[in-house]
């Protein structure tokens, strides 16, 4: 598999820290491209703003194309199928600050921008980086100046050379690939499976007694749990062990192997 297009996409902002360690390792061997959010979007899903829409403009980052909406990484894509004439050969989100694993993809702005990518037609292929750092830096602002020193030896020399392999292996046959850090440098990899429950990855550190209150506020105060002990075969077993996590993914909600046992099911009401 032969690509020369990629369009950068994210949901830290599209001057994001991450969308640089993308544009370092990437920019002497491809043709990119920018869309993403002008502000911070971390936790917002596939989201859209249907009903007010957003302000949109353009800029240049580390010598890039960058379009930005004042929206989400949805709107960002959607944005882009309009702006752009033309498809992607690859679409890539991240490197996104925190791990995008198991159960939580639901809620990711960086998962949600990539799938979006391939439910709207602009690519094929679509990959999402991820870094698991440690829950303080899941909303951090990033500056579009920020020095990148102290990431080019990891996770950014990593990049390239997954993304080749990801490509010499035709994606293993997947068409989205989940790909997250561990937090310290890594060479080792593992092919995944998401993990199912939320409570294998994020502590919730607030509880409410519902026989004493009655309302109050919420926050999300709690870090990403690190149990050694799940297995490696789960990305976040691979995660907490150490090593890299390649999750093949598919971008739609069907039950391939139900359907094709109630596909012939009719009844009335």
């Amino acid at each position: 598999m032969k690509i020369k297009s990629i369009l950068l996409t994210g949901d830290d902002g599209y001057n994001s820290i991450g969308t640089r360690l993308l544009i370092n390792a990437l920019k002497d061997v491809y043709n990119l491209q920018i869309a993403g959010t002008l502000q911070q979007q971390s936790g917002v899903g596939s989201k859209i703003n249907i009903h007010s829409g957003f302000e949109w403009g353009t800029d240049m980052v580390d010598g890039v194309p960058a379009v930005w909406v004042d929206g989400t990484p949805a709107d960002a894509i959607e944005f882009s199928r309009v702006y752009f004439k033309e498809s992607f050969d690859l679409v890539i989100s991240g490197v996104n600050w925190g791990g995008n694993l198991g159960a939580g993809v639901a809620s990711s702005g960086t998962v949600g921008g990539a799938i979006r990518c391939l439910m709207g037609g602009m690519t094929d292929k679509a990959i999402a980086f991820s870094w698991d750092l440690p829950a303080k830096f899941f909303t951090m602002k990033h500056s579009g100046k920020d020095d990148l020193a102290n990431y080019l030896e990891y996770p950014t020399a990593q990049i390239l050379p997954l993304l080749e392999k990801a490509l010499e292996n035709d994606f293993w046959g997947a068409s989205f690939l989940n790909i997250n850090f561990p937090e310290k440098p890594a060479t080792k990899v593992l092919m995944t499976q998401y993990i199912s429950q939320l409570a294998d990855i994020y502590a919730l550190d607030k509880e409410i007694d519902a026989s004493k209150e009655s309302s109050g506020h919420f926050r999300y105060q709690g870090d990403r749990i690190m149990k050694k002990s799940l297995p490696l075969t789960t990305d976040v077993g691979a995660m907490n062990n150490g090593y890299i996590s390649i999750t093949p993914s598919k971008f739609d909600y069907g039950d391939e192997a139900v359907y094709q046992k109630v596909k012939d099911v009719s009844f009335s009401l």
